[in-house]
């Protein structure tokens, strides 16, 4: 989601998946798969912020896990991402 409120075309983007499913245990970093950039800054990817649940691999379950950029105009831009973990029989 972007901040339409930017006529100047200078609208950053994140991309990445919708939902994750990972195995029971498994590492986890929230930002693996994760890009935002806008066609000005370029590389907005060390301005991401995340929010949401802390994701536990040892703890089968869904999180949800929110990303927020900003490029220099103050333009943001959102992406969401639920997380599945599974549980430890892999059902």
């Amino acid at each position: 989601m972007t901040n339409a409120n930017n006529k100047l075309g200078n609208n950053p983007t994140i991309t990445g998946p919708n939902e994750i499913q990972i195995n029971y245990g498994s590492a986890f970093n929230a930002l693996d798969g994760i890009a935002a950039s806008d066609p000005k800054d370029g590389d907005l990817a060390l301005a991401i912020t995340v929010s949401g649940d802390t994701v536990n691999t040892r703890k089968p379950g869904t999180y949800k896990i929110g990303y927020l950029v900003a490029n220099q105009a103050c333009v943001t831009a959102q992406h969401g991402t639920t997380v599945r973990v599974g549980r430890c029989d892999n059902k």
